[in-house]
């Protein structure tokens, strides 16, 4: 599982699904008896109609915005507008945010975990059976992967 996934699933986990995001960033938003909050209005425009929509579909909460549809998603995609971040191009950085909004530790990535380092023998010998020479791997930044653990 990727560190981002991990980081995703954690969210979800410390916010009972997004829900408890959704609580803290619209308001007048109360909590649902069933599978649904009542209409609230978005905080993101001057909503003059209670038009955002929050339900749980399985685990998860999502959002619609009646009278706006760019505000339509998951609790990331929301959370994207309260970052001022493009949640598909920038999701790792809004990970973060989020996480360090929510006061959640910060974990060591497991890209850390790995070094990068020059190619050995065996594996300049590898790329060689596929015809690629030094100069090609070199201009391309081929290097091996190694733990440091």
């Amino acid at each position: 599982m990727s560190a981002a996934l991990d980081r995703k699933t954690e969210i979800l986990a410390a916010t009972r699904g997004g829900l408890d995001y959704y609580l803290a960033h619209v308001p007048g938003l109360k909590a649902p008896l069933g599978r649904r909050c009542r209409n609230a209005r978005n905080p993101f425009y001057d909503d003059r109609k209670a038009s955002l929509s929050i339900w749980r579909d399985r685990d998860v909460w999502l959002h619609k915005d009646h009278g706006d549809e760019r505000y339509t998603g998951d609790v990331f995609a929301f959370a994207a507008h309260v970052h001022r971040l493009d949640a598909q191009r920038d999701f790792v950085a809004l990970l973060k945010a989020m996480a360090d909004e929510l006061n959640l530790p910060n974990a060591t990535p497991k890209a850390e975990l790995l070094r990068a380092t020059a190619l050995s023998a065996k594996g300049l010998a590898f790329w060689q059976g596929y015809g690629i020479g030094p100069e090609w791997l070199a201009r391309y930044g081929i290097c091996q992967v190694s733990h440091t653990r």
